[in-house]
């Protein structure tokens, strides 16, 4: 009898994995923060994040876009 092996194909829907940074410690290194904001930025809602079970994705498109928002221009 053969032995059958499981192949897990990627999901094409899912975008590619450079641009997602996982869990906190992930965006804090991508932004040069410290945890504890970037955990705060999550509470206020400040960063976009997806929750699949306990891991927790960020989108850098879309920290990006977050973080546009804060800029200030000079005169």
């Amino acid at each position: 009898m053969r032995k059958r092996t499981l192949s897990i194909a990627k999901p094409s829907a899912v975008a590619d994995d450079s641009d997602y940074l996982r869990g906190v410690a992930g965006l804090a290194r991508y932004l040069r923060i410290s945890e504890r904001c970037a955990s705060n930025w999550m509470a206020k809602k400040i960063v976009p994040y997806f929750k699949v079970g306990k891991a927790v994705l960020f989108r850098k498109s879309e920290v990006a876009a977050a973080l546009a928002k804060f800029e200030v221009r000079a005169v």
